[in-house]
């Protein structure tokens, strides 16, 4: 075992949590908890509730900025093409693609402040469906339901 390897087996790593800067902020990620939905809205102005916000950055703080995420990995594929990968934009820009896909960034004096602006932030994802469907006579379902004694109900989520 390495020497670093070690130490943090014996419990004596140090990780940039453990370290305390004085008059350092706080930044916490708001993250999708959806796997696919588009943002509708991000409520920036419920942030101003929390004591102390310095600033949050969304996708349209970052738009004039030319940089993405990108695999910088040279793969080539079976058919000898390189790879095709996307650009990923540093925070999510009108859709998240997967669950935990940074929305926004808030930027506190504390970790408690940071953590309440984030959850204050996240938008709602109305269109967040599979699918919807309906058939059948909805009229004539309502009147056979009307005449029963007996009503049971379903939602499929």
């Amino acid at each position: 075992m390495t020497h670093a390897g070690l130490r943090l087996v014996r419990g004596e790593g140090r990780f940039t949590d453990d370290y305390c800067i004085p008059d350092a902020a706080w930044a916490a990620f708001v993250r999708s908890p959806h796997p696919h939905a588009r943002i509708v809205g991000l409520d920036i102005a419920a942030v101003a509730s929390v004591s102390g916000t310095l600033s949050v950055v969304t996708a349209a703080d970052l738009a004039d900025d030319p940089r993405s995420l990108r695999c910088y990995c040279p793969v080539t594929g079976r058919d000898k093409r390189p790879n095709r990968d996307a650009d990923w934009t540093i925070l999510a820009a009108g859709r998240v693609r997967h669950v935990g896909e940074a929305v926004a960034c808030v930027l506190t004096p504390t970790q408690a402040a940071a953590v309440a602006a984030a959850w204050a932030i996240w938008p709602e994802a109305p269109d967040n469906l599979c699918f919807d469907c309906e058939t059948g006579d909805a009229g004539e379902t309502d009147r056979l339901i009307r005449g029963t004694t007996h009503e049971s109900q379903c939602r499929n989520h």
